[in-house]
This record gives structure tokens, C-alpha cells and sequence, in this order.
């Protein structure tokens, strides 16, 4: 089982709620090991676990993304206002975070988009089809020996 911690940067007002071990360093955790294994003579599986992280990273590329609060105030075309009315809910969850010592915020961009299509939506102002232009498409690689 993988090790709990407390929200990273989390605001000290909130209740501190566990979460699992951060995406980001979960893929580090992985790419340490297929430096070991290459360092083994295992070059292969290395290489294996390397595609897997590219492909890990590009898929949640949205969610690991971290907006400042001017970027994500751009992206939403919504004010700071509105980013600090969600802050709350979104860094219990660990998709909002603030760097103490500079007092910024920052907001994971997945978030940012999935509340304003879901705003948009429940206003039925677009169409689901729409809401996904909202994303830029990740590209993948090809994996090793795939057709």
C-alpha cells in the first residue's frame, strides 16, 4: 500500500486530509526504478517502465498541470473572485494548493476546466461535444514493437 501524507501546500485553515502519494511522485518513484534496472543490466523492462511513465504523464497531463491564479483565472475567463470561492473545496481535495512563504495560489488545470464545462452545461449554453474542445488533445507515442 502506498504511503499517505498531508496535502501538499495545503492551507493551514483546512482540515489536513489524508490523501494517497501525489501522481507526480508515484511516476518519479517508477522512473527511479528503471534507472536501477537499466543500471542492472535489465535495459529492456527499463525501457518498458519509461514508456509507461510518457504515457502516464501525457493522459494526465490536465491533471498534473498547476495554474497560477492569473492563468487560471485566463483559462476559466472567470475572475479571482471566482477561483477563491472554489479554493476552499478544491485544496481539500488537493486540486488547490498555496505556496505559504509567497502566499500564491495555484489550481490544478483538469479542475479549472471540468467546473467551468459543468457551469456552462448546467446553464445549457454548449453541448458536451463542445466541453471537450476545452481540453487541448494529448498526443501519445508509439510503444516499442506496436503496430
Amino acid at each position: 500500500m502506498a504511503k499517505r501524507e498531508k496535502i501538499p501546500g495545503g492551507d493551514p485553515e483546512l482540515d489536513q486530509t489524508e490523501m494517497m502519494v501525489p501522481l507526480e511522485e508515484v511516476l518519479m518513484g517508477v522512473r527511479s526504478d528503471a534507472l536501477v534496472l537499466e543500471h542492472h543490466g535489465y535495459s529492456s523492462h527499463a525501457e518498458d517502465l519509461r514508456l509507461l511513465c510518457e504515457d502516464v504523464a501525457g493522459a494526465t497531463r490536465d491533471y498534473s498541470t498547476w495554474l497560477s491564479e492569473d492563468e487560471a483565472a485566463r483559462l476559466s475567463h472567470r475572475d479571482r473572485r471566482w477561483l477563491l470561492e472554489r479554493y476552499r473545496a478544491w485544496a481539500i481535495t488537493g486540486h488547490a494548493r498555496c505556496h505559504r512563504s509567497e502566499g500564491l495560489r495555484e489550481y490544478r488545470r483538469l479542475v479549472v476546466l471540468a467546473t467551468v464545462a459543468e457551469e456552462l452545461l448546467a446553464l445549457d449554453t454548449i453541448s458536451v461535444s463542445a466541453c471537450a474542445t476545452l481540453s487541448v488533445p494529448v498526443q501519445t507515442h508509439a510503444r516499442r514493437g506496436a503496430p
